[in-house]
């Protein structure tokens, strides 16, 4: 995998005196709970911050960890978001994976409490049903029901339906602090061991070296240690991640690199979206089931959300992010 330095794949030395360590993120690398075959090896793991930083962690918390309620119900993030066009391709691509094929889904929402903000506004889609219904009906009608008719925004709107199939929600909130976060994930494996696809749907995605688990706002992801400790039990993970300010290319098969030696597995397949990455990391026991429900999703949702398999072994396939951008995309997105 030659390339220009920087890049996933830039030469090294492998063999002799002069050989050089792949270089991996210190903050990827697993606790010692993890297996040493799905380890990163050297280093110690930074996820865990230090008892000084843990200090300064516990003096930034709020007074009140809760939600804060109004007219009855629980107040989250994603409620402002409900509904948008993200949602509509998100709830799409799940749709896509699973209907058609015997596979038990899970979704952790990673619910966090709402931070007051008034984005999520990327609803005038459901205006143009001409348009943008032919993605998927169903999944349109309903949406366009609950925020155009009903204006329920709630993500829980979802979960009494039957939009998803028979999936399993996990809706506790995601705390913030370690013992609390061991605490949720257990109950989650509890779960995961009895399904086939776990949905991840942080706020922003895998967490990141400069947030380290337990500091403020490290309930907004998900961590590798956190992943690895429900992909051991057997299901399917499809991740949501939030682009950063970085070539997405790179990033994209950055991620998945990284994820599928973290994990064991041999595969990944990107959905790519005008605005976010969702990151599938197969079971080999699923993969048949999930690559034809990729194939689904790319030729219902042609124009809308990408398809890319990748590969942890040898030369990555490049990722066409222009032919997804929203000058390509017909609709052009909301």
């Amino acid at each position: 995998m030659g390339g220009e330095r920087g890049s996933i794949g830039h030469d090294r030395p492998t063999q002799g005196p002069q050989a050089v360590r792949r270089s991996r993120p210190r903050w990827l690398r697993g606790p010692a709970q993890i297996p040493d075959h799905r380890r990163w090896k050297g280093g110690t793991n930074t996820s865990t911050p230090s008892p000084r930083r843990a200090a300064w962690c516990a003096r930034q918390a709020p007074a009140s960890s809760g939600f804060e309620e109004k007219n009855g119900r629980v107040n989250c993030v994603k409620d402002q978001y409900f509904g948008d066009v993200n949602d509509y391709r998100k709830f799409g691509l799940l749709r896509g994976l699973t209907s058609e094929r015997d596979l038990r889904l899970s979704i952790c929402w990673a619910l966090t409490r709402s931070d007051g903000r008034t984005d999520g506004s990327k609803t005038q889609y459901l205006e143009n049903p001409s348009i943008w219904r032919r993605f998927d009906p169903e999944l349109f009608a309903f949406l366009r029901q609950q925020v155009v008719d009903r204006g329920d925004r709630r993500v829980g709107a979802i979960e009494g339906t039957r939009v998803l199939g028979d999936c399993n929600f996990f809706s506790e909130t995601l705390p913030r602090e370690e013992a609390a976060r061991d605490g949720y994930f257990e109950r989650l494996c509890d779960l995961a061991a009895r399904t086939d696809l776990v949905f991840f749907d942080p706020d922003n995605g895998l967490g990141v070296k400069s947030t380290p688990r337990g500091c403020p706002n490290s309930e907004k992801y998900v961590y590798p240690s956190e992943l690895a400790s429900v992909f051991s039990l057997g299901p399917s993970i499809l991740l949501y991640q939030h682009f950063p300010r970085r070539p997405r290319t790179q990033f994209t098969q950055w991620l998945a690199r990284s994820l599928c030696e973290l994990l064991g597995s041999e595969r990944a397949v990107a959905f790519i979206t005008p605005h976010v990455l969702f990151l599938l990391v197969p079971n080999r026991r699923h993969w048949a089931a999930l690559r034809a429900g990729a194939e689904r999703v790319a030729g219902r949702w042609s124009g809308q959300i990408g398809v890319v398999h990748l590969s942890r072994l040898g030369n990555l396939r490049p990722v066409p992010f222009d032919a997804f951008g929203p000058r390509e995309a017909a609709p052009v997105a909301a």
